[in-house]
């Protein structure tokens, strides 16, 4: 069943076994999926459909949920999911009544708003400790080496290589601004972890949502926040979380809030982690040049057919937003890359020249 044919009332019917009472009522989703709230006999859920061909998507995210809704008791931070059915691939999930947290504007944020994005991360550490959570997979594109990040980021390049011999904007902007911040950013690791292994022992990794933030965030009547968007969970080293989290194009954090989830990192890692204040400050940089290959991804045929199949149209004005995008955090990763530490200085760096 593609996009185009999908009546989300008869599959929510089905998957369910419940009289739909109203139709589907379109409620966005991210990038590469489509989400509908569907109310039925016994209340509202939502019924997300993800990109065809990638039912990993929906392993994560169902598996995730389930094991942190029904084993963990995180009910009241999660959906839950209801069913699923990975030949479409979709889901159904409970809903979560709410407002979308906001995004782009710090001032509509309260500090308890981190406070409850660090609480979620300090109860998905907590999970990690649990003798059933090494049934779950690795984060998607987990990077739990400088190896593993150096590659990731190489394979990026080299696939928008062959897109930009036919692009010259995305071409001069590869040549003559990503490759020589790549070369110092690796440079500056090479000098800041030349002795030793720096990677995080498999005792110091965490189970993260690996897309965690507040633009996947909702607000509910009580002020309370619940957090959405599990597609790409899994274990992963907390650095990578927390750069993430600080570099994530989907929102703008103040400076206070930055300095929030940097304290708030060290407070939730640092003792089973003595080396992570300074491998994020290592890694940042790098994991900012990370975050612009993936803002580069409109220019790939197969990542845009994606983000059509979740409404996208305009080819040509998405290459020139992200080519503008991806120019910021370059700008912020050029700021990190000076300075060698302390971590609070690196980051503060980072987002002062990237910020829009």
């Amino acid at each position: 069943m593609t996009a185009a044919v999908l009546d989300p009332d008869a599959l929510a019917r089905r998957m369910l076994d419940q009289a739909v009472t109203a139709p589907a009522r379109p409620v966005g989703g991210g990038a590469n999926s489509r989400v509908w709230r569907i109310m039925t006999a016994a209340g509202p859920v939502a019924l997300k459909l993800y990109p065809p061909g990638q039912p990993e998507r929906l392993s994560r995210e169902v598996g995730g949920l389930a094991f942190l809704t029904r084993e963990v008791g995180m009910i009241d931070a999660v959906p839950r999911p209801l069913a699923a059915d990975r030949e479409i691939p979709c889901a159904v999930f409970q809903w979560i009544a709410g407002v979308p947290v906001a995004r782009f504007e710090p001032a509509a944020r309260t500090p308890q708003d981190v406070a409850a994005l660090l609480r979620l991360l300090d109860r998905l550490a907590a999970a990690a400790r649990r003798p059933d959570a090494a049934a779950l997979p690795a984060a998607a594109e987990a990077c739990p080496s400088a190896a593993a990040l150096i590659d990731q980021v190489d394979r990026r390049r080299h696939r928008l290589a062959a897109v930009a011999e036919r692009d010259p904007a995305l071409a001069d902007f590869l040549a003559d601004r990503f490759d020589p911040l790549w070369a110092r950013a690796t440079a500056r690791l090479a000098a800041l972890e030349h002795a030793g292994n720096h990677d995080p022992a498999p005792r110091a990794r965490t189970l993260s949502p690996a897309d965690c933030g507040f633009h996947n965030a909702v607000r509910r009547d009580d002020g309370s926040l619940a957090f959405l968007d599990f597609e790409y969970f899994g274990w992963d080293d907390p650095v990578k979380l927390i750069s993430d989290v600080l570099w994530h194009p989907g929102m703008v954090l103040s400076a206070a809030e930055r300095a929030a989830i940097l304290a708030g990192g060290a407070r939730l890692f640092g003792d089973r982690d003595p080396g992570f204040g300074a491998r994020l400050a290592s890694r940042f940089p790098l994991f900012g040049l990370r975050w612009v290959m993936i803002l580069l991804n409109e220019f790939l045929p197969e990542r845009w057919h994606g983000r059509v199949h979740a409404g996208a149209r305009d080819w040509a004005a998405a290459r020139r937003r992200q080519l503008g995008k991806a120019e910021r955090w370059a700008a912020g990763v050029d700021g990190a890359v000076r300075i060698d530490g302390p971590l609070d200085a690196v980051v503060a760096a980072a987002r002062a020249t990237g910020e829009e």
